[in-house]
């Protein structure tokens, strides 16, 4: 039988070992958390280089693909005045052009500038107006790609504008044959008529702006009177086709008619306009100068301008355009662009992930607003 003391020094050995053997175990759970830990940390570092350099990447590529577009845009607008001016270098020719092709250039030309729409507007005086609507209408009716009725409204054939002091709406259209503005203060008033004739996208939106004459609108006169400002004020002709193209700023879209719609109704889409004067040389007492004869006009729709700048697989970047008046905020879902509305709408949380371009910092150009792209990552990016 074991003695006392062997039976102490027994259960001290047992003590001893349970103690070890518990340390051994504790630290094997130790070791085996820490590792885990480490690993934990070193793979959520890992994805956060790795999102964060995908971002870095996708956004490069965006950034750039929008400021090839925007030179395109510009490019592609240029490119087909010129076509106007050398099929009618003429000046006596003027109002009564259409460029023949029109419908084979126009629509690939767009295609290739990211427009929405390529729009000719000649410049109509009112002693030319009666002659010009007879060859609009008589060009109407010989090209296919127009409807039948194209250019008519509830007043009828001719010219056309808005009088938007009469409440009903069929009252509103009116014969324009006199050029004169109500709804902004112009140098140009009673002078002429700037009746859209030529355009490539030709559906439910822009069909019933055919023969209206936008210089009496809000929006769009002033910029046609800027731009005859520009190219009274130039040098020369060459100086003038160089540079006074006309960069608008944004205009929200609300309706689908947008020169009827409101802003209490939906909106649908964010524009911009550039306009590109169709300029002749003519002979003057003080030389050769520029005079216009017609405009040449691009809409972009910024969702079409979006489309594809990034791949089809990247989510949860969200794109904010400035201007010197407004923002607005896609996001990108899929690589498509989803309009969230006006305003600077992207996680203040990523502000140190923007990346951002002036979209016409050496454009030729010139413009009364800024234009600035940025992008931003979300969460869930």
């Amino acid at each position: 039988m074991a003695t006392s003391k062997e039976k102490c020094c027994s259960k001290e050995i047992f003590t001893r070992v349970f103690v070890l053997r518990s340390l051994v175990a504790i630290s094997f759970v130790v070791a085996a958390a820490l590792v885990g830990v480490f690993n934990y940390s070193m793979q959520s570092k890992n994805e956060s280089n790795f999102a964060t350099s995908q971002y870095n990447s996708v956004s490069a590529h965006a950034i750039q693909s929008m400021r090839g577009r925007f030179t395109r845009m510009n490019q592609g607008t240029r490119s087909m005045a010129k076509l106007y001016r050398h099929a009618f270098p003429n000046i006596t020719s003027w109002p009564e052009v259409a460029l023949a092709g029109f419908f084979d250039i126009a629509p690939e030309m767009q295609e290739l500038s990211s427009l929405q729409n390529i729009v000719f507007s000649p410049l109509v005086e009112i002693s030319k107006q009666a002659s010009f609507e007879n060859f609009m209408y008589t060009f109407f009716a010989s090209e296919p790609s127009y409807p039948p009725f194209a250019g008519y409204t509830p007043a009828g054939p001719g010219i056309w504008a808005l009088d938007q002091s009469k409440t009903n709406l069929m009252d509103m259209f009116y014969h324009d044959t006199t050029g004169n503005v109500y709804t902004y203060n112009t140098s140009y008033n009673s002078s002429f008529l700037q009746p859209p004739f030529q355009m490539s996208l030709l559906d439910a939106s822009t069909i019933p702006t055919l023969a209206y004459n936008a210089h009496s609108n809000a929006v769009f006169g002033p910029q046609t009177d800027t731009i005859l400002d520009c190219v009274k004020n130039s040098p020369d002709a060459s100086y003038a086709r160089e540079n006074c193209t006309y960069l608008a700023d944004v205009q929200p879209v609300y309706g689908e008619l947008s020169i009827l719609a409101t802003s209490d109704s939906d909106l649908l889409s964010v524009l911009s306009f550039i306009h590109q004067p169709i300029v002749l040389d003519v002979d003057t007492a003080d030389g050769v100068k520029g005079e216009t004869v017609g405009f040449l006009g691009g809409a972009m729709r910024w969702d079409t301008l979006l489309e594809h700048t990034v791949p089809s697989y990247v989510s949860a970047i969200d794109v904010v355009i400035t201007t010197s008046t407004t923002s607005f905020t896609y996001r990108m879902d899929h690589g498509e662009p989803k309009l969230i509305g006006l305003g600077d709408h992207h996680d203040t949380h990523y502000d140190n992930y923007a990346r951002t371009i002036d979209l016409i910092e050496g454009m030729r150009l010139f413009t009364d607003t800024a234009y600035s792209l940025a992008l931003y990552p979300r969460k869930q990016f």
